[in-house]
């Protein structure tokens, strides 16, 4: 079973329902992804601003011998940038917010719009799949909010790389190809270490699905499990599965955990040990306001290849409810087929819709 985004998650969204909520499914996605552009355009005005304003600094440095007239136009310069930086951010203080507003409420009606889907195809004469509700509700709840988080992140990333690799070639190609080449084979390695995980996140789900399961159940009909023993008795295999997912899923997160951060401490140095040099050569040597600008670059080009290492943990559990969701959409499907085939008096027994 594929965990990628199926086309019912998109037309009963974006296809389906009363006309206003198909244009704000559209409106959300337009506000989604102009955000996204409007937040790539501010990292590029605010990392040229760098430079200006960190080679202003090293001038002052170079030039602030005590003439009083020479340090007056300094500050006045400094003062200048300063406001040329709040006329940069000014802007998101109104567009952050509201386009914050917008996408939580598009997320929102997403995923109310799932709920309400499979609420209609959820066919009683069936025995539902293992943690059926749960899908309806906390797996569509967390569906919502990997949108939220996830996709945004990743498009955000993609945007970010194509404004900062230019700016890197520009400079020194290397620094670009040493960017990308390093995030590229971290992300690969990442994906090694953790992939392991969605299964283990799917298999996380079900016995957490079936312990809460037998609790409803010792609650609303304690006798029923009184039946099989003492309680402690009758929860002992459901808590030895659950403990044995646990220890291999804390296992691979640990693994996981020791290569990014290992992986992300080295990153940090690495432009500064190719750069720096240049500021103290005799030759073609660089400003700081010219070191900061590409730090900031490959700082931002590669967190945009490593943003998935970065969020492999919820991007993986982002994933797993996706399988999940897909999971819960099949097995209905496959109810409403077999009673098309069946009419209700020819019924002789309930079958289990797995």
């Amino acid at each position: 079973m594929r965990a990628g985004l199926n086309v019912v998650m998109f037309k009963e969204f974006f296809a389906s329902g009363p006309a206003w909520r198909c244009a704000f499914a559209y409106f959300g996605l337009l506000s989604f992804l102009g955000h996204q552009l409007f937040k790539a355009y501010l990292k590029y005005e605010i990392n040229s601003f760098y430079e200006g304003f960190y080679d202003l600094l090293q001038t002052s440095v170079e030039r602030g011998s005590g003439d009083e007239e020479v340090l007056a136009s300094l500050r006045s310069d400094v003062a200048a940038q300063l406001l040329t930086f709040a006329g940069i951010v000014a802007p998101m203080l109104a567009i952050h917010p509201l386009a914050t507003l917008v996408r939580n409420a598009w997320v929102l009606s997403w995923r109310i719009a799932l709920t309400k889907s499979y609420l209609a195809k959820w066919n009683p004469d069936f025995e539902p799949l293992e943690g059926a509700s749960q899908r309806v509700h906390e797996d569509a709840q967390r569906f919502g909010a990997g949108i939220h988080t996830i996709v945004a992140s990743l498009l955000e990333s993609a945007l970010t790389l194509a404004v900062f690799c230019p700016i890197l070639y520009d400079v020194d190609a290397l620094l670009m190809y040493v960017a990308v080449g390093a995030a590229a084979g971290g992300l690969a390695i990442s994906a090694f270490a953790g992939k392991n995980l969605v299964g283990l996140e799917v298999q996380n789900q079900a016995v957490e699905a079936a312990l809460r399961r037998e609790l409803v159940i010792l609650e609303t009909d304690p006798i029923s499990i009184s039946a099989r023993g003492s309680i402690p008795a009758a929860f002992s295999m459901i808590l030895a599965n659950l403990r044995k997912n646990y220890v291999r899923l804390y296992t691979n997160y640990a693994v996981l955990q020791t290569w990014l951060t290992t992986f992300d401490q080295t990153m940090v140095i690495l432009p500064y040990a190719i750069v720096a040099p240049r500021l103290f050569a005799m030759e073609n040597a660089i400003t700081l306001g010219i070191v900061v600008k590409v730090t900031n670059s490959f700082g931002k080009v590669f967190d945009s290849f490593n943003v998935i290492s970065e969020n492999w943990l919820q991007l993986n559990e982002f994933l797993s409810v996706v399988r999940r969701l897909r999971g819960f959409e099949e097995s209905q499907s496959q109810c409403r087929h077999t009673s098309t085939l069946v009419r209700p008096s020819e019924a002789v027994h309930v079958e289990l819709c797995i």
